[in-house]
């Protein structure tokens, strides 16, 4: 009811109650009751607006995160692809194109490390030098690519009959090959110089050919007493030019440098 109830008019609604004998009127002012509510549904409004902003910025969280995922995993993939190539382009720098074997460059780093590693432990290490015998004479008969595929053939003999994950077959020269020998006395050298020698006998220059693929082999095992890794080499190239000078399909050893072979003789 619309009335006066305290000096102000307003719309009342109006509860009557008994008490002790008479009556209580209770007057709630239904302007303050709508107000409120007119401010609870606006709450309410505001609320919904603010969740819905809320949900939206969500979503583009939740976008942006898998966004930033999607990168990472390109970014990642990338990386991989980068340290695959950056691990391929190294072995190709160390590989020799034709045959497959490690190139001269390599061999020499290679070596390098191992003669460090044998001064250091004073564990043995040799390497074997060979030389494919009158190789010239199979290019001019049959042509460079028939030499080629004896080339490959004669690597894969050597890489087949060695340790793997221990020596190194290296093409270091046109038809020249070497094989570093970690953990191996001249011995050791020697026997696998002969199996070699079998192996490379097995190799066919043509299907209507007999003719045998013989090396010679130089051998040289690494002594404290050569003054440089080169003078080393030399002295395995020596034993190789010897056993080429003694008829070919050889294998010659290496001399100890002069000093070397006076202090043992002694």
């Amino acid at each position: 009811a619309d009335c006066i109830v305290g000096g102000r008019r307003g719309t009342y609604e109006i509860a009557i109650s008994r008490f002790e004998g008479g009556v209580t009127l209770t007057f709630s002012d239904l302007g303050e009751l709508r107000s409120a509510y007119n401010a609870l549904e606006q709450q309410k409004t505001e609320l919904v607006i603010a969740n819905r902003a809320l949900e939206a910025q969500k979503a583009e969280l939740a976008a942006l995160a898998e966004e930033m995922r999607a990168a990472r995993r390109a970014l990642d993939e990338e990386m991989a692809q980068r340290v695959a190539l950056e691990g391929e382009l190294r072995r190709l720098a160390s590989v020799d194109d034709l045959t497959g074997a490690i190139n001269r460059r390599a061999f020499m780093e290679i070596l390098q490390r191992e003669v460090a590693r044998s001064v250091r432990y004073g564990h043995p290490l040799s390497v074997i030098t060979l030389d494919v015998d009158h190789f010239k004479r199979i290019n001019d008969a049959y042509g460079h690519a028939v030499g080629d595929d004896v080339l490959r053939q004669v690597a894969g003999a050597l890489v087949a009959a060695v340790r793997t994950g221990v020596d190194e077959v290296a093409r270091v020269g046109g038809e020249e090959f070497a094989v570093i020998l970690p953990e191996t006395h001249m011995e050791g050298a020697c026997i696998l110089a002969d199996r070699l020698r079998g192996l490379l006998a097995e190799i066919e220059i043509d299907a209507s050919d007999p003719s045998l693929i013989t090396a010679s082999f130089g051998i040289a095992t690494w002594d404290n007493r050569f003054e440089t890794i080169e003078t080393w080499l030399a002295g395995a190239d020596a034993a190789l030019y010897r056993a080429k000078q003694g008829g070919r399909d050889r294998i010659e050893m290496a001399a100890l440098p002069p000093a070397a072979s006076q202090s043992r003789a002694a």
